[in-house]
């Protein structure tokens, strides 16, 4: 039988998909109307990147909101009716739906709710945070080393199409996609470890950030050199996240 701790944890992280899906798309088309008429957004147009989006980030955000979140929201309804769910599981159940009614208030004032969706996402990330921080250095490797395995293959993508290569409507927009969600996950994350002893995963996420953003601004005007740089220091930097990590458990105290 499942505990109602990790129902709710299961209800505010599909939540936070769903929310953090449309926000992260109004970041994603900021960031494309940045690299309007550069190299990197010709290759990544916006039109592409929101059916992609559709299909990889929202679609799976709303099935797991349905076929998970939905399902556990009964139980832990069921749960507040017993009266046996935990005072910081009600508290959760309270703020999420706090953060619902912010977003439904917003949207019939006609606007676009992003900003009652961003509170809705910061609510939800502090509630999870203890369990993030427990995963960070995990979360963090994992993102690290799919930044910058796709920023490595678009640095391939933009040399076979320098050396006259035909062009793919899907390799690049989907390589980038990759790269920009890999970027947002990691640096939340890693944003989230400090101050809990993450501190390797903490130090990741500026650096992180200031690369991926120079990338960004040097794409179009450097092109595959930028982007092999790029991706040599994000490997880098999981390659320093996974020896910390393990270097953490090696100096660990033994009992045995």
């Amino acid at each position: 039988m499942r505990l109602p701790r990790s129902d709710v944890d299961a209800v505010v992280g599909t939540v936070l998909a769903t929310a953090g899906a449309f926000v992260s798309f109004s970041l994603l088309q900021f960031v494309t109307r940045m690299l309007d008429g550069s190299v990197v957004g010709s290759l990544a147009p916006p039109q592409t990147l929101g059916r992609l989006w559709v299909f990889f980030v929202l679609a799976p955000a709303l099935l797991s909101l349905v076929g998970v979140g939905f399902p556990c929201l009964l139980r832990t309804t069921a749960a507040v009716a017993r009266g046996t769910i935990p005072r910081d599981g009600a508290v959760s159940l309270a703020i999420v739906a706090f953060g619902l009614v912010s977003v439904a208030v917003e949207a019939a004032m006609q606007r676009s709710g992003i900003v009652a969706l961003s509170a809705l996402c910061a609510l939800c990330l502090w509630r999870l945070r203890p369990l993030v921080s427990v995963l960070s250095h995990r979360l963090v490797l994992a993102m690290l080393a799919t930044a910058g395995g796709a920023l490595l293959g678009y640095a391939v993508y933009l040399q076979r199409l320098t050396a006259g290569f035909p062009a793919s409507v899907a390799v690049a927009p989907t390589l980038f996609l990759l790269a920009f969600y890999a970027t947002v996950t990691g640096v939340v994350i890693g944003a989230l470890s400090a101050g809990r002893g993450r501190y390797s995963t903490a130090v990741v996420a500026p650096v992180w950030l200031a690369t991926y953003a120079a990338w960004i601004a040097a794409g179009d005007r450097w092109g595959a050199t930028s982007t092999f740089f790029a991706s040599g220091v994000l490997v880098s930097l999981a390659a320093w996240v996974w020896i910390s990590s393990h270097r953490r458990v090696d100096e660990a105290p033994s009992f045995l």
